[in-house]
């Protein structure tokens, strides 16, 4: 079934198991004593989130467009891998789960999901061919 793969496709989720994985592990190393800086800390969950959503939305897109339902399920995904993410941190040294940064995964996803609807979006109005009032 691999080898039926287009490279494309072994290339994106690629990217996005080594994306996936950075996440995991800078979420998953011993914090300092002294925390983060809250608005920095949400930042980056933001940013993360919102990378990992756009890129699996993008494996996922490969072969068909994503309907409304694939939006939800992919939504849903992030939302527990981010629950699940903040509750492993309890058990790493100057660690803890926070709902606020939870919000932020959330938002985060939204936000990598809304660019890439409208990445495809204006890809497909780029490819549709416009008529003009005289060729009606």
């Amino acid at each position: 079934m691999i080898a039926q793969l287009s490279r494309r496709f072994q290339i994106a989720a690629g990217i996005l198991l080594i994306y996936w994985g950075t996440i995991f592990v800078g979420t998953h190393m011993p914090g300092t004593l002294f925390g983060e800086p809250n608005i920095w800390d949400k930042a980056l969950h933001f940013v993360a989130y919102a990378g990992l959503a756009f890129l699996l939305a993008c494996v996922r897109g490969y072969r068909s467009p994503p309907t409304r339902g694939t939006y939800f399920w992919l939504l849903a995904l992030v939302g527990l891998y981010g629950v699940a993410d903040e509750l492993l941190q309890l058990v790493v040294p100057n660690r803890y789960a926070d709902i606020k940064d939870w919000f932020a995964d959330m938002f985060g996803a939204i936000a990598g999901l809304g660019i890439y609807a409208a990445g495809r979006f204006v890809v497909g109005r780029m490819r549709t061919p416009h008529k003009r009032p005289a060729d009606v």
